[in-house]
């Protein structure tokens, strides 16, 4: 494609693994000692199966991979409070590079949810992983929003249908186990297919 699009890109489970971040995080408080009051330091964290995540739900992603209802519970608004979690979460697969690369070629966007009601940290740490992990993006095409659907341009990446279901550009829907009923104008399993789809990026 020649045309400079206006890209939109969702940050949570598509520009960043939320889910692999959460787990992760949580092995460190857990075993670490930082909720030993509260949380059984016996507990076998690992990454659940595919089949037994059925929303985008942190607390649900947490039980399914080992906690029990409370301490999922508890796990969530601990990290959900914690600034380091929002700013040490890890790239998807090929983010990086694609992301990187679409910035320099498109009008690229960040829209994401600020969880302003649960937790201040959230946009804080959101904030901070931008000026860490990718300090070339302009602050002003950072969007926090709870009505995506509301923005116009020419795609939207994003893992959540409901956020872009009515978006009237290009839907392109990374693949989660908990969208797999929806109907995207593309479905993606890697950032490498975005950068394909959008400009037959690199040799990808």
């Amino acid at each position: 494609m020649s045309k400079k699009l206006t890209i939109y890109v969702d940050m949570d489970n598509t520009l960043l693994d939320t889910f692999v971040g959460a787990l992760e995080f949580s092995k460190k408080a857990v075993y670490g000692g930082a909720l030993h009051d509260h949380t059984r330091l016996d507990i076998d964290l690992k990454v659940p199966e595919p089949n037994t995540i059925h929303t985008y739900s942190t607390t649900a992603y947490l039980k399914a991979c080992g906690m029990t209802h409370n301490e999922a519970v508890l796990m969530r608004q601990y990290l959900f409070h914690s600034t380091e979690y929002w700013r040490t979460l890890p790239f998807m697969e090929g983010a990086e590079d694609v992301f990187q690369w679409l910035y320099a070629n498109h009008d690229v966007y960040i829209a994401t949810s600020a969880f302003l009601s649960q937790a201040d940290e959230c946009v804080l740490g959101k904030l901070r992983w931008i000026e860490e992990n990718i300090p070339w993006f302009n602050m002003e095409h950072l969007i926090y929003s709870h009505a995506k659907y509301k923005l116009t341009g020419d795609v939207f990446i994003e893992d959540v249908w409901s956020q872009i279901e009515t978006f009237e550009g290009d839907r392109i829907l990374m693949d989660q186990p908990y969208n797999q009923d929806d109907s995207p104008d593309l479905r993606v399993y890697n950032w490498y297919e975005i950068g394909k789809y959008l400009d037959d990026y690199g040799n990808f």
